[in-house]
């Protein structure tokens, strides 16, 4: 069951928590905020608890994939969350591979069959434990590890800054209202610093990984 493992959920009250609605192939379901104090999920505007666990299909070989699917359903869960990761969907010569456990949408298509949910994160850095966060090799290979990270630092500033302006221009009566604070872009510029510096401690030369990498999550 680790493939299943509990992740996220807990929002929400009692009516959230008896809302059965299942996704319907072929059929647009509308997630946005709401409830009191605009501050529970809704699902075509009735309440929704998400009640989630992490199974990202390229760790588990297809053939049980529905099984593993079921055994979420069983355990109480109405979502699958999985990253996607890039570095086993482009192959060393540069082609594509979508067969197999990289067959995401096929995936998604059987999380709908079980009536589940899925919250999808493409990334296109995963974390989860995988080798390089799911970034290819050959980024190392054609660059320093430390212009990878200042490259995707820039990525982060990029996304957060659209997401910024897509909260400020939502109506204040279908949100949360939007309260900026000055330690937002410090502490952002804190953990984009200390990513900095992880990468240019594992580009020296003996560097004892996972000494730095306790560091780093601590």
């Amino acid at each position: 069951m680790a493939a299943a493992a509990l992740a996220a959920v807990a929002f929400g009250g009692e009516a959230a928590m008896q809302n059965l609605q299942k996704p319907i192939a072929g059929q647009k379901a509308v997630f946005s905020f709401g409830g009191e104090g605009c501050r529970e999920f809704m699902l075509d505007g009735k309440a929704f608890q998400i009640r989630s666990g992490e199974m990202p299909p390229q760790r588990i070989p297809r053939s049980h994939w529905r099984q593993r699917i079921r055994a979420a359903k069983a355990m109480g869960l109405n979502t699958i969350a999985f990253y996607c990761f890039w570095n086993t969907l482009e192959q060393p010569d540069g082609s594509w591979d979508f067969s197999g456990r990289n067959d995401i949408a096929a995936f998604i298509d059987l999380c709908a069959e079980e009536g589940m949910w899925v919250l999808f994160r493409p990334g296109p850095y995963a974390c989860g434990e995988w080798d390089l966060g799911g970034l290819p090799s050959y980024l190392l290979r054609s660059l320093p590890a430390l212009e990878v990270q200042a490259w995707y630092s820039l990525y982060q500033v990029v996304i957060m800054g659209a997401t910024i302006f897509v909260l400020r221009r939502l109506p204040h009566a279908d949100r949360t209202p939007f309260a900026w604070r000055r330690t937002i872009p410090c502490i952002a510029i804190f953990l984009t610093v200390a990513d900095l510096a992880y990468f240019y401690c594992l580009s020296m030369p003996g560097a004892m990984i996972s000494v730095v990498s306790m560091i780093r999550r601590g």
